[in-house]
């Protein structure tokens, strides 16, 4: 398996045009992919690599980092240049780099948008430890009226509009398809959310159907 690694640093990885980076390898040490957020004024940051920086220093150790984004914000549901074309073949691509790099544990995180492509592909990748900060749990617009969680409608209507040859509208249930064995961490905050219809915080109503 043959892909592009370099030493990241901030320059890098906020002027980078691709849709994923690969780091200095580590064998035998852990690996964290981390996916990012959606953006819908500019292309999506990268995420979490200020931070696994400062864990490094303070661990005393290096981490080996996969850093992808979705420019096209559809919750990582179609095309991620370079990695595939479905959901199937970004999380193969994903494994063989995984194997490549031989880390002694894979972790997977991402905060929204993030944290749903954390949890899918963690999921399917069946890595050590996820950890979700605030994900929805399914892409499925009458269940988000339901729910009045109105915040994503039109991304879920445009996905059922056009499904993708493969995706995964609801993570609680592929996460119980797969059976997976990884250790899943899901993080929300405890404040009504701004804005809402009523004083709920939606968030929560996600977390709790997993």
């Amino acid at each position: 398996m043959r892909f592009q690694t370099q030493t990241l640093d901030n320059a890098i990885v906020e002027t980078s045009d691709t849709s994923f980076l690969v780091d200095a390898i580590f064998p035998g040490n852990t690996l964290v992919i981390s996916f990012g957020f959606v953006a819908w004024e500019k292309r999506p940051d990268f995420d979490f690599y200020g931070r696994l920086k400062k864990l490094e220093q303070t661990a005393g150790t290096p981490i080996n980092k996969i850093l992808v984004r979705d420019c096209s914000n559809t919750w990582y549901q179609r095309n991620i240049p370079g990695l595939g074309n479905t959901v199937t073949e970004v999380t193969d691509h994903l494994k063989k780099i995984i194997d490549a790099i031989a880390p002694c544990n894979v972790i997977t995180i991402g905060q929204s948008m993030g944290a749903y492509a954390a949890v899918m592909f963690g999921t399917l990748l069946i890595v050590d430890k996820i950890l979700a900060f605030g994900p929805l749990s399914f892409l499925n617009s009458k269940q988000a009226v339901t729910y009045h969680d109105h915040r994503w409608l039109a991304v879920m209507q445009a996905l059922e509009n056009d499904p993708p040859s493969v995706w995964h509208p609801d993570l609680p249930a592929l996460y119980r398809q797969v059976n997976s064995k990884s250790e899943l961490h899901v993080f929300f905050g405890t404040k009504p959310d701004e804005g809402a219809s009523e004083s709920v915080n939606l968030d929560v109503l996600h977390a709790f159907r997993y």
